[in-house]
Parts: structure tokens; C-alpha cells; sequence
């Protein structure tokens, strides 16, 4: 390990072998570039050849041509330790081969790797897991997250906001001069208000990993702010001065929510950043109505801005706590791992060292509700540059968040609708924890009026399979568009609507149940085939509006899709 870590320094000109700041840059992208090989979710991992990497080849193969022993592909999830794959590594490095990168690689892989060569350098390293990690596209801090909305107070998530951008906001010049505007979802001039439908454009890649690995590093910068852990991944996600390269991002600065050098705004992003809710008027969910509505920028505007209310929320909007961008942040703790633990990952708890308390100013999920405990905005540009460059580095709308939208840590409920807020609703028993195959699937919300009127309320219901990255499982795509898997809720429907009147001080719960034949060993394949890895999740959406007062209430739980002990005995 120490052999291959040394071979991948010698691409760092020599004086920059000792800047321990250049070293751990450089060895980010190299380990991407030279050592691993990323796939995410598309065909099949044991066959092919992608683009700058080498044929995979079958054991048959192997036994006829020896020497190719290291042109073997595997799934990510099958790789248990580092060696082996640097050892894979190096032979492709030995055997000549145009591509040297193991194929293939996940976020997990990558981590694992770095941890090894950085130790084997002598730099203490670990492994750390953020669960609801934010991948922010546009370096705001921020994740759009995009609805219809019916004149009946109904919210459906849009499936894929990738297509939500019109094809001639790419090619048209007259928003020249509007990315700020574009990017904030406020602060649209006369000149820019044509341009509202472009606002899906310049954030519909947001999305938020039901979990992602990177490393710290520990090491001295030179200033008791940034001295201490250091943030770096070696994962592609987003080119950082023209190159795939993250960090060290100080810890200490991502907790204080300072911008700095070597994408820190990016880790705060992950770790803690806001939700932009952007909602489309429609007069029903027809996908022909949806179509006009996304070619229009018809939204929900305030102030005659598109971005929803105005607020970016620092937690959950619809008041989920495990839904908060960066959740849980936790490491294995020092020492060896319990027996019980590589017997059952399930038993791994007594392993982890929380680190959320370093990454954030508000650690406990149910106490951020103060705006200190928001990502804040950069007050200021970091003017640096790459070790050994004199170019500053890139900085994408340096001036981005200087004058952002209020920060809310409210829910839709508390902040829609008139003044008059009589009803609540409770969603904790809305659906079970596990979701199993072939059983009847039990849906509630409890409504109580505590005023003096009358109240109807709407009710929707959806499910939409996902996989870890927050992408809907795709189970059919044409030329022209993308079916995301839904799960049957009445009969084929995948949408449920309902309707109930509360009387005066009435307390009244819905029910639903989902029939056991909705869920069948045929939804559960199609998600484990469909699936970036198989690993996937039910995302349920629920929206409720009171008709007489606008009060807005929703929740969008995740839930894994299980079998019954009965049926895997």
C-alpha cells in the first residue's frame, strides 16, 4: 500500500510533497482519477468498457488470457477491505493499460481507499458517514426541492426535475445577467421576470443521499480556525478549480459556517444545507397540465418571486426531523470492532463516534430551531489558490448568497393559509416503521378542529420508490420521457385522494389501507432490479388542506420495503 500511495505522489511536483494541504488535494482527485473508477446505478458492473477505462473481463476470459488478470469488474458492494483493490490497481498500473482505475467504485469505496493510502503516509485518516447528505449543484448552500399544487390544496412531488427545465432557456440569451436571480429564486428585475421557467435550470440536479462517505484528515493549516480534522472526498461530485478534487475543508469552519478555501461552502452544503421549495399552479394533475405549467413558470409566487413564501427552510419544511440535511454525522470509533458487529451490521451502534456536534451548531435534530443553527450565507469571497498555482480558484457566484432569502425553521402548516390555524394534524402513526411484502399496509393521520366552524379537508397520498442518492427508480424510459415506480395505492392508482368534513372541536381520524396484493414480490424485484445497487427506499408523500383556511399540512417519510419473516423462511 505504501509502494502504490508513493507511485500516485509522484505526479505532485516534488516541492509540493511536503505541504501536507497539497498532498491530501492532490491524493482526492488522484484516487478518482488513477486508483478508482465510479459507477453509479446504469447496466450491469461485471460487463462492458466505459468511457476511459478498460474491457471488463469474464473468469473464462481470465483463464484463456493470464496476463488480464487485473481487467476484472466487480460491483462496489462486493469489496471488503482496500488492499485487494489497490493491489488490482497496480496491476493494470504494471500491465500497461490506458485506464488504471479499479472498475468500480461507490462513495464507500472511494473512502475506504483514501483512509488507506493517507495512513499509510503517515496522516491519521478515518472514514465518515453523513446520513441526508445534500449534494448542492450550485454552490448556495441550498437543495430545490419542486411540487404542483392544485386549486384543492393538493401537493404532488414533480418525479424528475431534471426535466423540468424548458429547452429554450438553454439556448436563449436573453437571461444573460439573470443567474443570480435564477439560482436564489428571488430578486427577479423587470428585465428577468420572463425568465422565471429557467429557475429549475440552475438547481434541478439537487438531491439528498439517504447517506455519503467521506475522510477526515487531521493536520495543521496554520491558523487555530482551521487547524484540527480536515473534510476530503475523494468522490467525483463537483469540479472544484476545472478538477474532481475536495478539500481539506477545515471542520471548524464548516461548523461556524464560514466560507474558506478548498470548498468548504460545498461541506456545508452537505452537512447542513437549506430547503428551497418551488411550487408550480395547476388547475389538476393531468400530465398535460403539468407540461403547460413547467413551460410557463407558472408558480406559487411571492412577491413575484417563484421561490415558495420567500423562506429557505433550515430543517424539514414538512416537519420531519430525520429528514434535516445532515442528519446523523458518525465515524467508527478507535479501537477493533466488536464480534457481534462483523457478525450483524445491524448490531454495529456501540461502534460509532458521533461527530454531528463538530459538523454543526445545533447537533440535536429537535432543537434546530434557532436561525444560528442555519447554513448561513457567505459574508465573503475566499481568494485562494491550489497549492503550487497562482490562479485563484473557481468560485461559482461568489456574491450568491450576500443578500439570500430569510431563513424559516417553521413547518408549511404554521406558515400557509390565513391567520386562522384551527386544525392539526398528527402524522405519527401515519405509516409503520417497516413496510413488508404480501401484507396489508396501514395508513392513518389524525385531524382535530379546535374551532367553531365547520373545516373540509384534502387529503393526497403517494409513494414513489427511490434509491440512496434521492432519484426516483426509474422503470421506464421512451425517447421522450421517464416513468418513475410508483406504488398501486387504490387499485392501480397511484395517487390517493380523499376528502373529510370535521365538525366543530371534532377530532377524527383517516384511515386507509393499502391491500396486500398493491404489495407483491413483483414490486419488490422490479425495485431491487431498477435500483441504483438495490438499494432503495419508499418515499411517501402526504399533503392535507384545509379548504376554508389554506392551512397546508405535508410529510414525506421514507420507508424501507421489506419481506415478512413469514415469507423469506
Amino acid at each position: 500500500n505504501l509502494l502504490i500511495s508513493l507511485a500516485l505522489l509522484q505526479h505532485l511536483p516534488v516541492e509540493l510533497r511536503g505541504d501536507v494541504v497539497a498532498v491530501s488535494r492532490f491524493l482526492t482527485n488522484a484516487v478518482g482519477e488513477k486508483v478508482c473508477y465510479g459507477k453509479w446505478g446504469d447496466g450491469n458492473y461485471a460487463t462492458g468498457k466505459p468511457a476511459n477505462g478498460y474491457r471488463c473481463r469474464s473468469k473464462k476470459s481470465i483463464k484463456r488470457h493470464a496476463d488480464k488478470w487485473s481487467h476484472t469488474c466487480h460491483d462496489p458492494s462486493t469489496w471488503h477491505g482496500s488492499s485487494p483493490l489497490l493491489e488490482q490497481h497496480w496491476g493494470l498500473v504494471q500491465s500497461g493499460a490506458t485506464g488504471t482505475a479499479v472498475q468500480y467504485c461507490q462513495c464507500f469505496v472511494f473512502s475506504g481507499i483514501l483512509t488507506t493510502i493517507g495512513r499509510s503516509l503517515g496522516l491519521a485518516t478515518r472514514s465518515v458517514t453523513n446520513f441526508q447528505s445534500a449534494h448542492d449543484v450550485n454552490s448556495d448552500r441550498g437543495v430545490s426541492k419542486f411540487f404542483f399544487s392544485t386549486p384543492e390544496g393538493i401537493w404532488d412531488p414533480v418525479d424528475f426535475p431534471d426535466e423540468l427545465c424548458p429547452d429554450w432557456c438553454e439556448k436563449s440569451k436573453k437571461c444573460e445577467g439573470c443567474e443570480t436571480a435564477l439560482r436564489r429564486g428571488r430578486g427577479f428585475s423587470e428585465k428577468c421576470k420572463a425568465c422565471i421557467p429557467c429557475v429549475p435550470c440552475h438547481s434541478r440536479d439537487d438531491s439528498i443521499w439517504s447517506f455519503h462517505v467521506w475522510n477526515e484528515m487531521y493536520f495543521a493549516r496554520g491558523k487555530e480556525t482551521t487547524n484540527g480534522w480536515q473534510t476530503l472526498d475523494a468522490t467525483p461530485q463537483e469540479l472544484s478549480n476545472g478538477k474532481f478534487q475536495m478539500g481539506p475543508a477545515s471542520v471548524k469552519e464548516v461548523q461556524n459556517g464560514t466560507s474558506d478555501c478548498y470548498d468548504t461552502d460545498f461541506v456545508i452544503g452537505e452537512v447542513n444545507g437549506d430547503i428551497k421549495l418551488y411550487v408550480y399552479n395547476v388547475p389538476d394533475l393531468n400530465e398535460k397540465t403539468k407540461l403547460r405549467a413547467m413551460e410557463k413558470g407558472d408558480f406559487v409566487l411571492h412577491n413575484g418571486d417563484p421561490l415558495f413564501l420567500g423562506f429557505r427552510w433550515y430543517t424539514d419544511p414538512f416537519g420531519d426531523t430525520y429528514n434535516n440535511v445532515g442528519f446523523k454525522i458518525v465515524t467508527k470509533k478507535p479501537g477493533p470492532i466488536a464480534k457481534k458487529c462483523v457478525k450483524n451490521p445491524a448490531k454495529c451502534q456501540m461502534e460509532e463516534l458521533d461527530l454531528t456536534r463538530t459538523y454543526k451548531r445545533c447537533p440535536d435534530a429537535q432543537d434546530r430551531q434557532m436561525p444560528f443553527c442555519a447554513a448561513g450565507y457567505r459574508t465573503s469571497k475566499a481568494k485562494c489558490a491550489d497549492p503550487g498555482t497562482l490562479s485563484l480558484l473557481e468560485q461559482k457566484e461568489a456574491d450568491l448568497l450576500e443578500d439570500t432569502a430569510f431563513t424559516q425553521a417553521g413547518k408549511i402548516h404554521e406558515l400557509t393559509g390565513s391567520h386562522v390555524k384551527d386544525v392539526e394534524a398528527t402524522f405519527d402513526d401515519f405509516v409503520p416503521k417497516y413496510v413488508e411484502i404480501n401484507r396489508d399496509l396501514p395508513l392513518q393521520i389524525t385531524f382535530k378542529n379546535r374551532g367553531g366552524e365547520k373545516r373540509k379537508v384534502n387529503i393526497a397520498i403517494s409513494a414513489m420508490g427511490m434509491d440512496y442518492r434521492g432519484l426516483p427508480v426509474i422503470h421506464l424510459e421512451t425517447r421522450r420521457k421517464k416513468y418513475a415506480m410508483k406504488l398501486p395505492i387504490e387499485g392501480e392508482q397511484t395517487l390517493l385522494q380523499r376528502s373529510i368534513l370535521l365538525e366543530p372541536y371534532e377530532s377524527q381520524t383517516f384511515e386507509y389501507v393499502v391491500p396486500a396484493e398493491n404489495l407483491d414480490e413483483d414490486l419488490l424485484e422490479s425495485l431491487e432490479v431498477n435500483a441504483a445497487e438495490g438499494n432503495f427506499f419508499l418515499q411517501f408523500h402526504v399533503s392535507a388542506h384545509v379548504e376554508e383556511t389554506g392551512q397546508t399540512f405535508a410529510r414525506q417519510p421514507r420507508r424501507r420495503l421489506t419481506e415478512s419473516e413469514d415469507d423469506s423462511l
